[in-house]
């Protein structure tokens, strides 16, 4: 890991603890913001600075990309498909064609209802202003973050995925693809933290159950916990074919991946 990715690391870390600060009542909300700003800056430099030591791929400790979960989902009222993973460059996980930066895609509707007004038909300023004006709308607000994501602006879409986790700590989807960020940057005990709150939240959650059981594999390691994590998703009778194909081929990795570390 370069410098860089670790300056951006430890500022996301500081960013989390900040919140968790802030809804212990440990910090007031003025003081917290002007914290934010500068965390968000810090990790937005460290991000956008070349750095000829920093690795090209993925970082899971396991040294292997998280696999993608391909759910299909419209968010209300839009075309966009809502992302989860908001301060990474696109190359660092796989994206379906059309899909969300992270490679998993929630199956209920995106927290917050959103206006009506489709993403590919407005450029990023019109898209932030209607952000601006409802704020409360997380879909649109990650929706935009994905635009941020592919245009390589990790400054802008951290912003906004910040934002959201601020605007809504407890929403399991957030919750899922903040997990899925910890785990794509090394940060394995977090992200196993944020998938089982998750799943606290909601536990039916396929999504949430997804990135727990990339976390225990290719984070942790943990092939037994993630294979039975991937059969409780086979056992579900509403995973379409091409969903189930995807569970399939990670258990049958995570097997054979184990088999051959013995």
């Amino acid at each position: 890991m370069s410098r860089g990715d670790e300056i951006a690391d430890q500022a996301l870390a500081d960013i989390l603890e900040l919140e968790a600060q802030v809804a212990q009542g440990e910090i007031d909300e003025e003081r917290a913001r002007r914290m934010r700003r500068h965390y968000v800056s810090v990790a937005a430099e460290a991000m956008a600075s070349p750095d000829d030591a920093r690795s090209p791929g993925p970082r899971s400790p396991a040294g292997r990309a998280p696999r993608p979960w391909t759910l299909a989902y419209v968010l209300a009222a839009t075309v966009a498909l809502v992302a989860g993973i908001i301060v990474l460059p696109a190359s660092i996980v796989e994206r379906p064609e059309g899909g969300a930066v992270t490679g998993i895609e929630p199956m209920a509707e995106a927290p917050g209802d959103a206006p009506a007004v489709d993403p590919a038909a407005v450029d990023d300023e019109q898209l932030e202003q209607v952000v601006a004006e409802n704020p409360g709308v997380i879909g649109m607000r990650l929706a935009l973050a994905d635009r941020y994501v592919a245009a390589g602006d990790h400054g802008a879409a951290m912003r906004h995925y910040v934002e959201a986790v601020r605007l809504r700590p407890d929403d399991p989807q957030v919750r899922t693809r903040l997990a899925w960020l910890l785990l794509t940057i090394g940060q394995t005990g977090p992200a196993l933290e944020n998938a089982d709150r998750a799943l606290a939240l909601s536990p039916g959650s396929p999504d949430a159950a997804w990135v727990r059981a990339n976390v225990l594999i290719d984070g942790l390691g943990d092939v037994p916990g993630g294979v039975g994590v991937l059969e409780g998703l086979l056992a579900r009778p509403d995973l379409t074919p091409d969903i189930r194909s995807q569970v399939e081929d990670l258990r049958r990795r995570a097997l054979t991946d184990g088999e051959g570390g013995r």
